[in-house]
């Protein structure tokens, strides 16, 4: 009886040491079903099923093993034009915390994923906690930015809409209008990059020299580059970039006597001419897609030109009167929103 007991005993252990080492031969992809993950982000975000299959490739693509770990991730929506993440993983080799920053919350997202693989990664048993192949940028503090692709957001599209104030180009200052541009922006952690190309409108104005009435009007086509800095939500920058100023006088006109009106031909009304331009630009970033901004111009026309009425001269050539000569130098104020599409 006991040479039986004995041999049942011997049976079922040498059943458990062989199920124990098929089932420590199953890949690595296997575990990760069963580690849990506690995934805490606002509505929109990716799952947290979408970061734990980011997390099988990542270590898919590695090939190497993979450490018991818990894991807890906490997204926050922007505070100032960021999202931050807190992370927490534990593993046999002791408790790692970082805590980032990113510009959606699906780099978010990559971002942890790929940190909690790194962190279940091992090159041998003896070694499970993560060791050189961590990242480096991560690991310098509280707060660091992941310098992960994601943090650049290249040829991301926009659309700005402004009132504009214009001192000198028009006859009445402050002269009202309205601009429209759209353009890309290049972000990287602490700069943006501006090309912008847009088109401003001034609506006409009535003016008179020497009596020689008329009506101005103004279209600007302009390109500007601007590059800003983005310590927090508010971008301080400057702006380089040239105009090219279409403007039309019509209604050239002559009050004779206080009561007799006579309208005149306009000798060129519709001239051109490009103007370089520089600002300064002050942004407010209520969200990563939306921006208040204002902006401070200085535009300098590259030729002056003037608008003559043509005023008719019996028994000679008709005379060249003035109305309108455009100032040799302009400032413009403007006051709009930015709108950025990911």
């Amino acid at each position: 009886m006991g040479r039986r007991s004995h041999h049942r005993w011997q049976a079922l252990g040498t059943g458990a040491l062989v199920a124990a080492s098929v089932w420590g031969a199953r890949p690595a992809l296997a575990q990760v079903d069963r580690v849990p993950l506690a995934w805490d982000a606002p509505p929109g975000c990716p799952t947290a099923d979408k970061v734990l299959a980011d997390v099988k490739a990542s270590l898919a693509e590695s090939g190497d093993g993979q450490a018991p770990f818990v894991a807890a991730v906490t997204v926050r929506e922007p505070a100032r034009g960021l999202w931050h993440a807190s992370l927490r993983v534990e593993t046999r080799g002791g408790r790692i915390e970082r805590q980032f920053e990113a510009e959606s919350c699906e780099a978010i997202a990559s971002a942890a994923a790929l940190i909690v693989a790194l962190s279940a990664e091992r090159a041998d048993a003896a070694a499970p906690a993560p060791g050189p192949r961590d990242i480096p940028t991560v690991a310098a503090g509280p707060q660091s930015r992941l310098p992960l692709p994601r943090d650049w957001r290249a040829g991301q599209l926009s659309a700005t809409v402004d009132l504009i104030a214009d001192g000198g180009t028009m006859p009445d200052s402050p002269a009202r209008g309205v601009e429209i541009a759209v353009g890309v922006s290049w972000t990287i952690p602490f700069w943006r990059l501006r090309a912008l190309a847009g088109a401003g409108f001034f609506p006409a104005q009535h003016t008179a020299i020497l009596g020689t009435e008329g009506d101005v009007r103004l279209l600007a086509l302009s390109g500007r580059g601007c590059l800003t800095a983005t310590p927090s939500v508010v971008e301080l920058g400057a702006c380089l970039g040239a105009e090219l100023a279409v403007m039309n006088v019509t209604n050239a006109s002559f009050v004779q006597n206080n009561s007799q009106r006579m309208f005149f031909a306009v000798n060129d009304g519709t001239q051109l001419w490009v103007s370089p331009l520089v600002a300064a630009l002050v942004a407010w970033n209520i969200s990563p897609r939306i921006s208040v901004f204002g902006k401070a111009e200085v535009v300098v026309p590259t030729i002056q030109r003037t608008f003559l009425a043509v005023v008719p001269n019996p028994g000679t050539d008709p005379l060249l009167w003035p109305i309108y000569v455009v100032p040799t130098v302009a400032t413009r104020g403007a006051l709009g929103v930015e709108v950025r599409f990911f």
